[in-house]
């Protein structure tokens, strides 16, 4: 029974993650993959994995994991992209605001080098 519930579960998270990240409300989205990750994760706790009726889920709860773990990491690696752009984008805006930050200024000081 547990199993089932268990497929049930990891079929709604799929059909989330098949929707996509979306570009606007991306907090909500997160927020809805952590609730049903956490609710997998308690369902997986109460499930005996040696018992008959779990047995005969067994392939289909080991293709589900495999595809949640492929989009899981699917969207990882275009949040870690998105954060990329940002933080350049980010330096790009203070190199525009201030061109010569990297100019190294001496503040009119001179080095003798005799000394």
């Amino acid at each position: 029974m547990r199993a089932a519930e268990l497929v049930h579960c990891n079929e709604l998270f799929l059909k989330h993650l098949t929707s996509g990240l979306p570009v606007e409300e991306r907090e909500a989205y997160l927020a809805e993959s952590d609730r049903f990750l956490e609710q997998r994760g308690k369902i997986m706790t109460l499930i005996n994995f040696q018992a008959a009726e779990t047995t005969q889920l067994q392939n289909i709860l080991i293709e589900q994991d495999q595809e949640i773990q492929s989009k899981l990491q699917a969207q990882q690696k275009v949040i870690k992209e998105d954060m990329k752009k940002l933080k350049l984008q980010r330096e790009k805006n203070k190199q525009y605001a201030n061109p010569y930050q990297s100019i190294q200024q001496h503040d009119g000081t001179f080095y003798d080098k005799r000394n």
